[in-house]
């Protein structure tokens, strides 16, 4: 039988343990993990039928779950600032373009969500510290042997983690979905106002509450491994303006 070898608080091997006794406390654990993420999707399909909309029934689930702190008057006054953030309010389409907050709300309360149990605090010193002489970007801002793709990376590197998580939120949301676009969720049941359109919503804020519980959990157990990917707005900055440079 496979054995594990356990060290002490000094890094010295102390004894090993066999694996059999390890891996049902991990089996438990994920046990553990997955009954909330199913908590998760049943707890915001509640708040759902409740009326409280997309983004607040998402971002009420993760409250609930996550930040036992919070009161019921905050969370419903966060909820109330997060209702024009989904495509419904503040989405415009016009002549096959689209214009203002185009994201799915469930999408838009997950990520508050996961702000209001890891944000950062503000004023964000890394910003403040990185525009110094001597900061990080100060240093680079305008140096011309710094290329702009690497000026992004060191920009990326400062932000970190969290920032790290929200891209893998949004694109574990597009994988899944095949868009983040409100429209684009509608548009296959042609008729946005239905029983069939609105019980579609319902699974999409089911399967959004569950996978920011997860998310959640991932990111508690190692922040470290989530990383801001290529498709970020400031690499498709520097490519745009190469792409033109190129087609002038």
């Amino acid at each position: 039988m496979d054995s594990i070898p356990v060290k002490d608080s000094a890094g010295l091997k102390q004894s090993k343990i066999e694996q059999s006794e390890i891996e049902p406390a991990k089996i438990e654990q994920a046990k553990i993990e997955q009954s909330k993420i199913e908590q998760a999707k049943s707890v915001a399909a509640k708040y759902l039928r409740n009326g409280w909309g997309s983004r607040a029934a998402v971002f009420h689930t993760i409250s609930d779950l996550f930040a036992k702190d919070l009161s019921e008057a905050e969370c419903q006054r966060i909820c109330m600032v997060l209702d024009p953030f989904h495509g419904v309010a503040t989405a415009i389409y016009e002549d096959g373009k689209a214009f203002g907050i185009t994201v799915c709300g469930a999408l838009s309360g997950a990520l508050a969500g996961f702000a209001l149990i890891n944000g950062q605090e503000l004023p964000f010193n890394f910003w403040i510290e990185g525009m110094q002489p001597d900061g990080f970007l100060g240093k680079v801002i305008n140096d011309p042997e710094v290329s702009p793709e690497e000026k992004v990376e060191i920009y990326y590197e400062k932000i970190g983690s969290l920032y790290g998580a929200y891209y893998q939120m949004v694109l574990n949301f597009k994988e899944h979905f095949g868009t983040t676009d409100c429209f684009e969720l509608e548009k296959p049941h042609k008729d946005p106002i239905s029983i069939a359109c609105f019980r579609n919503c319902a699974r999409v804020v089911a399967w959004t509450a569950g996978m920011a519980c997860q998310m959640l959990l991932e990111y508690k157990e190692n922040p470290d491994q989530f990383k801001t990917g290529n498709g970020n707005v400031h690499l498709a900055v520097v490519k745009s303006a190469k792409d033109f440079e190129k087609n002038k």
